[in-house]
């Protein structure tokens, strides 16, 4: 029926809004890995032979996402991944550069 309908309407509506505050949440913690991305792109510069794959910068996220310690306070979380995240990155091109 049309009210079931707008019920639903009504509810996707709130679930939008949700994901959307979430989004927007983690947006400092986009901003500071595309810097680190930019920065591993920008060292084929120094040496053509230093290059990284978006592909493979993307899976060292993933496994930052997964490894670093969660938290039901968003800063703590945020706080929590990004120093992850950044140790992760230095460590594995440290041992990409010096291999």
């Amino acid at each position: 029926t049309s009210s079931e309908v707008t019920q639903q309407l009504v509810i996707s509506e709130q679930t939008e809004k949700k994901i959307d505050t979430a989004r927007e949440g983690y947006r400092p913690t986009a901003y500071r890995a595309s810097i680190l991305y930019f920065l591993l792109a920008d060292l084929a510069r120094v040496d053509p032979m230093y290059q990284f794959s978006l592909d493979s910068y993307v899976a060292l996220f993933n496994i930052s996402l997964d490894k670093s310690t969660p938290s039901a306070d968003l800063q703590e979380r945020l706080k929590n991944l990004n120093n992850y995240h950044t140790e992760f990155v230095y460590r594995s091109t440290c041992r990409a550069l010096f291999e």
